[in-house]
């Protein structure tokens, strides 16, 4: 049987108190139909430790590129696949954990199995801290099960940042033009090109929240920026198809929805008037442009 062949591209920016942690829990994957071939960490000038404590890693499987100018999460992605030959290529944020051993294994499954062309995993937050993140938090569990209720989860809200498993088939055609929207980004390229893309629940992987409004906001800003930007990159008909929720999904899952209302009412009030002023703001403060974007377009999501 053949063992399909993976590298794990993971772009990164000033990333020094995680990525030993993140290459342990790559390096420590158990594998059986397939085999991570090669391990890239492409530093985007990091000015701190990033490249200096990637590199005391032993194993011949790494590759770390110590790039000296900042281009951004987009081009760093670009980079990584330009030098990718593996049949399955595997993006990971360089500030996420991984506790399953067989995340991996899970995580292209649907690819080897010619299930799919694209796969993202699950996200779970890492230790919420303080007030903030535990609206975010609130907010992430009813979205979670609005994006679960649509088209069986796979969709573009499911699509995460923090990890996805793209076959060479695909990975070869993309190519990262903006680093604002770029999992959102990958999923439209692999639908526009016939590609199918699956959810997979079973794989999960860790991620931080934002740790205070201000940064809630930017993320926020940035989506709307990134959904701009992707409705000039690709058809207008297939954004609008990928990203517009029917009613009859809202309906489907408010039984659940209503269960996490009713457990939490202060959050949903708190985070509600977030969404309003958020969306104040949005018509009166420009959204920016932003070179190295790590969350989700599920966070980001306002």
């Amino acid at each position: 049987m053949k063992r399909h062949t993976i590298t794990i591209g993971i772009p990164a920016l000033n990333e020094e108190k995680n990525i030993a942690n993140l290459l342990r829990d790559v390096l420590r994957q158990q594998t059986d139909k397939c085999v991570i071939g090669k391990i890239i960490v492409s530093s985007d000038g990091s000015k701190d430790r990033t490249v200096e404590i990637a590199k005391k890693f032993s194993s011949n499987k790494l590759v770390v590129i110590d790039n000296a100018r900042r281009l951004g999460k987009a081009a760093r992605q670009n980079q990584i696949i330009y030098a990718t030959k593996s049949d399955i290529l595997v993006l990971l944020d360089a500030d996420t954990q991984i506790k399953d051993i067989n995340f991996i294994e899970k995580l292209v499954a649907p690819i080897i199995n010619k299930e799919s062309d694209m796969t993202s995993p699950a996200i779970q937050e890492m230790k919420i801290k303080g007030l903030t993140e535990e609206i975010l938090d609130v907010s992430m569990q009813l979205k979670t099960i609005l994006f679960s209720a649509f088209k069986d989860g796979n969709n573009v809200f499911n699509c995460h940042g923090p990890a996805r498993a793209i076959s060479k088939k695909i990975y070869k055609e993309m190519h990262f033009s903006e680093s604002d929207g770029e999992d959102m980004f990958s999923y439209l390229s692999c639908v526009s090109y016939g590609g199918k893309f699956k959810y997979v629940k079973r794989a999960v992987i860790e991620y931080k929240l934002p740790h205070s409004l201000g940064d809630h906001g930017k993320q926020s800003f940035r989506y709307l920026e990134a959904l701009k930007l992707n409705s000039h990159s690709f058809n207008r008909e297939l954004v609008n198809k990928e990203m517009k929720i029917p009613i009859s999904v809202y309906l489907k899952a408010s039984p659940e929805l209503l269960k996490i209302g009713f457990k939490y009412p202060l959050h949903i009030f708190a985070y509600v008037a977030i969404f309003l002023v958020i969306n104040i703001l949005k018509t009166v403060v420009p959204a920016g442009r932003n070179t190295w974007q790590i969350a989700s377009t599920k966070s980001l999501l306002a």
